[in-house]
């Protein structure tokens, strides 16, 4: 006997919720790497990791990474979470972040999503590599002193494609400590390249609601930019706030805010750009950089965005691969129009502080206004969903951080 479309669906439904209750919690006996860790290996997928109260910074900073490969560790993915800002704070074993001195290295793919909430980091975070992980979220943290890629989504160190989708929201990165690096980058992978690239769906990492505060350039160098994208990488950049400050003499400044890599850059371990951006509705503020956006390569969507400050170029295009810059080898540079992954399908349009785009003069063969560029509106483009879904009905009034008090 054939059961009923509503009898299926209710049996999901009940498996489904059994599912979730049967999640359960594993508290942490401090916030050391060890106890953490002997927290995640009793933890079963899909449970949370309650990690107290306490202060392993300094002398009491971790001293490894806490290396979660799916090899060894098995599907298992967790949701991490601190007692809060202020509260529970893990510093890295290394001021200058990788793979190895991250305080956690995800490795691996993981049909279960994995969440990071309510720490207070100092240095590196949390590295993703060599997977593919849905409905990740990073969310309620605090990243101080940060040493280069703080937080990292995949490397390209393997042959197949890698994706790290999700959200990371309702985050504060204040100040770096010296590296010149971006403070998070983002990999996916060369087949990236061969998916669908519409716009305005679910299928990149989101940055929503973030509020990034730069102000140390009297005393430190500062980061290289926000954002470093690489190797069919999508993501969305939409309700943040950026301040980034400048000194005249050293110089100290953030060349760049936001940045889509293109085909050419580091080939030896990336080989290909960025696919696409969808950069709006957020206030960058700049003493002084050289640009607030630069694109080397890929699609993407640029509105609605208020720059506030000093940019030498607001927003730059460019072709590393046409212009020879030195980080291409020499069989990937592109002789004539069109180059392999360049700029195609973008649009700005009503941002405020960008007036249009300034396309680099070694690349303006290949890169043309009303071709490959269009200032205005992009014809069925739609927005993918704000607030995030995974953050849930929490935030949908919340406001951005920096309107709470963070002095600016």
């Amino acid at each position: 006997m054939r059961s009923s479309p509503l009898f299926s669906s209710l049996v999901l439904l009940i498996l489904s919720s059994s599912a979730v209750s049967m999640a359960a919690t594993v508290n942490a006996a401090s916030c050391s790497r060890a106890d953490v860790e002997s927290a995640m290996n009793t933890a079963a997928n899909g449970d949370t990791v309650q990690i107290p109260a306490g202060d392993c910074t300094g002398a009491s900073k971790w001293d490894a990474t806490i290396d979660w490969n799916r090899s060894a560790k098995g599907d298992k993915a967790l949701i991490i979470n601190g007692a809060g800002i202020g509260q529970t704070l893990i510093e890295s074993m290394s001021t200058t972040c990788a793979y190895n001195t991250a305080p956690f290295r995800i490795y691996g793919s993981f049909t279960q999503p994995w969440q990071f909430s309510g720490i207070e980091w100092t240095g590196c975070s949390v590295w993703f590599q060599g997977g593919q992980v849905d409905d990740i979220r990073i969310y309620d943290n605090k990243f101080n002193d940060i040493g280069g890629h703080t937080l990292s989504f995949g490397p390209s160190d393997a042959p197949t494609l890698l994706q790290y989708v999700g959200v990371v929201d309702h985050n504060v990165f204040y100040n770096g400590n010296g590296t010149t690096s971006a403070v998070i980058a983002i990999y996916w992978s060369n087949q990236a390249w061969d998916r669908d690239q519409t716009l305005g769906t679910s299928d990149a990492l989101v940055f929503e609601n973030n509020t990034f505060l730069f102000n140390n350039c009297s005393t430190t160098d500062q980061p290289a930019e926000i954002i470093a994208a690489n190797a069919g990488a999508r993501y969305v950049f939409r309700h943040n706030y950026v301040s980034a400050c400048y000194n005249a003499s050293p110089v100290r400044q953030m060349g760049t805010i936001l940045d889509a890599h293109g085909k050419c850059q580091n080939p030896t371990t990336v080989g290909t750009g960025a696919v696409s951006v969808e950069i709006y509705k957020n206030r960058l503020h700049s003493q002084q950089s050289f640009r607030s956006i630069h694109i080397r390569g890929g699609k993407g969507v640029v509105y609605d965005n208020t720059l506030i400050g000093s940019f030498t170029t607001p927003l730059e295009l460019t072709d590393y691969a046409y212009c020879s810059n030195p980080v291409c080898d020499a069989g990937e540079l592109c002789g004539a129009y069109p180059c392999a992954h360049q700029v195609n399908n973008f649009y700005l349009w009503s941002n405020t502080g960008i007036s249009s785009a300034t396309v680099a003069a070694c690349a303006a063969d290949v890169i043309q206004v009303n071709r490959d560029f269009f200032e205005t509106f992009q014809q069925g483009y739609t927005a993918y969903t704000y607030p995030h879904p995974l953050t849930g009905t929490v935030y949908a009034q919340k406001p951005n951080l920096w309107r709470r008090g963070n002095g600016q």
